[in-house]
């Protein structure tokens, strides 16, 4: 009898992780679908930040934020406001935040309500918060 119980209830575990899950991917499908609408033809890079389930569409003078795990259906846009040399030429409020991403050429630092984003040959660029947005 408690075998019994003890399997009923590890069903009902699995299905609801199963549809924690589910919902989530659907989330995700419906935020990147509403970016790629906002660039249409135009080129994007899509970084994956592994560590912290963050995703960042970078196209243009454009920016979005994605962290996949809390926001549920919610994305930041951000746009590009100026290129810098050194990072010391920056004037960023707030205490800092490194991503890197395995395999690209970007760095992102968070800072406030601004994103830097260096590329590996050095350049910065400043990105400033614009909004935030919810897929359809």
């Amino acid at each position: 009898m408690l075998i019994e119980k003890m399997r009923v209830l590890a069903l009902v575990f699995i299905l609801v992780c199963s549809m924690v899950f589910a919902g989530n991917s659907k989330n995700d499908q419906d935020v990147k679908n509403d970016i790629k609408k906002f660039f249409g033809v135009r080129e994007y890079a899509e970084l994956v930040d592994e560590e912290n389930d963050d995703v960042y569409f970078l196209g243009g003078t454009d920016l979005f934020v994605y962290p996949t795990l809390s926001s549920g259906r919610s994305y930041g846009h951000y746009v590009f406001e100026k290129e810098y040399s050194s990072l010391d030429d920056i004037r960023l409020d707030g205490e800092m935040d490194y991503r890197s991403f395995v395999g690209s050429p970007y760095t992102i630092l968070k800072a406030g309500k601004s994103l830097v984003l260096r590329k590996a040959e050095g350049k910065y660029f400043l990105y400033s918060f614009k909004e935030n947005l919810s897929a359809k």
